[in-house]
């Protein structure tokens, strides 16, 4: 990210040249950050310690913050910037920035330097701007805040600019009545990285019941039968879930059939958080695929949401599945054990007992050696004893005397 900021600073015409001339000069050879610098000044012309010094040499990063007046009288546009965490003169950033003022149907482009704790700007601008920002891409590892609720909403939702420049300014969206009408807009905007972003903040947004039947469910249900993006359709069950929008969404097209593992998890995980009985019948339904990955699958649901009816698949299962995959169902199965009843743990070495007399296998027999190690130092933590607790204990002795 620091080659990128230095990439926008010098233009790419430059920063490529002077890329290709390091690894030229330098092939082979033991190199550090200054003979990097030494190839950027040569083909740039410029003293570049500035550069050096506060993003690749120094821990800190510039955090800004963005106001602005407008005099609609004169047509001045005051924008004022302040490196917010810097006090001291020598911590404070140099920061060729591009300040970014929506006017009208255009975005006009304003190149500045930033060089003091508070840095003010004028220009001349025919109407009152619909927002005032900085462009992240110039500064992508900056802390960019903006504390006008109505400027940042205009920044998110203006397509002209970078993703990575609306990104930022959604970070700083705190009125809720706007947030559900952003977040409602970006949606239909149909943009994977925005998308992802608007996604990942309802988690922790609950908007009123009401608005997310009406506004936000059918863009959600949209996502499920038609995005073929992964992530987009794993965070869409995600927020579902989250909003226990228990009604039904059986017609969702081939959610689990043709999607990827990790959308299979999220659909089946979407019931068993919001109905858990509806959930456990879908998982016990394709118990029976030969899929072995959809098998690790329902081993991981049944260790968080499975009862000891689920205990049968594991014993099932752990006598078939390849050895390549054996290992991390029976730390499924583990999990599965530990956070049941004692009598489901003392079955369980019962059955490893069983599998371990039955294997060959050295691989297999370490791996069911270390499960019951592992049961034993679980156990080893209770604070009371009672009598299925010591006869657990016993039969894992009697196990590890073997």
């Amino acid at each position: 990210m620091n080659l990128h900021t230095l990439r926008s600073y010098l233009g790419d015409s430059i920063f490529f040249k002077a890329v290709k001339k390091y690894i030229s000069d330098y092939e082979f050879a033991n190199v550090d950050i200054f003979d990097l610098k030494k190839s950027f000044e040569t083909v740039s012309g410029e003293d570049l310690y500035w550069f050096f010094n506060q993003w690749f040499l120094s821990k800190e990063l510039p955090e800004l913050v963005v106001n602005y007046t407008y005099n609609e009288n004169e047509k001045k546009l005051e924008v004022k910037i302040v490196q917010e965490k810097n006090t001291d003169f020598d911590k404070l950033f140099v920061l060729p920035v591009d300040i970014l003022i929506g006017s009208g149907n255009e975005v006009i482009a304003k190149k500045e330097t930033i060089t003091h704790k508070t840095s003010l700007f004028q220009y001349t601008v025919k109407e009152k701007p619909s927002f005032v920002c900085i462009d992240k891409y110039t500064l992508p590892l900056s802390k960019t805040n903006y504390t006008d609720t109505n400027n940042i909403a205009e920044i998110t939702t203006c397509k002209k600019l970078t993703d990575l420049t609306r990104l930022n300014a959604l970070n700083y969206l705190n009125n809720d009545s706007i947030k559900a009408l952003v977040f409602r807009n970006l949606l239909i905007e149909n943009n994977t990285n925005i998308t992802l972003k608007v996604l990942g903040l309802l988690k922790n947004f609950k908007i009123q019941d009401s608005i997310f039947q009406t506004d936000f469910k059918p863009l959600l249900i949209k996502f499920l039968n038609e995005s073929e993006n992964v992530e987009i359709l794993v965070s869409t069950y995600s927020v579902l879930s989250d909003y226990q929008f228990v009604q039904s969404i059986e017609n969702i097209s081939n959610s689990f059939i043709d999607s990827s593992y990790n959308v299979k998890f999220s659909y089946l995980e979407y019931f068993l958080k919001t109905d858990l009985s509806k959930g456990l019948k879908k998982c016990e339904e394709i118990e029976q695929s030969k899929d072995e990955n959809v098998k690790l699958i329902l081993g991981l649901l049944y260790s968080i949401y499975g009862n000891e009816k689920n205990e049968t698949f594991y014993k099932v299962t752990l006598t078939t599945i390849n050895h390549k995959k054996f290992s991390e169902m029976l730390g499924y199965y583990f999990d599965f054990v530990v956070n049941r009843s004692d009598s489901v743990a003392l079955n369980s070495i019962d059955f490893i007992s069983e599998l371990n007399e039955n294997s060959n296998s050295t691989y297999i027999k370490e791996k069911l050696k270390l499960f019951v190690h592992n049961l034993s130092v679980n156990y080893s933590k209770k604070a009371e004893f009672n009598p299925l607790i010591e006869a657990i204990i016993k039969k894992i002795k009697e196990f590890s005397e073997l």
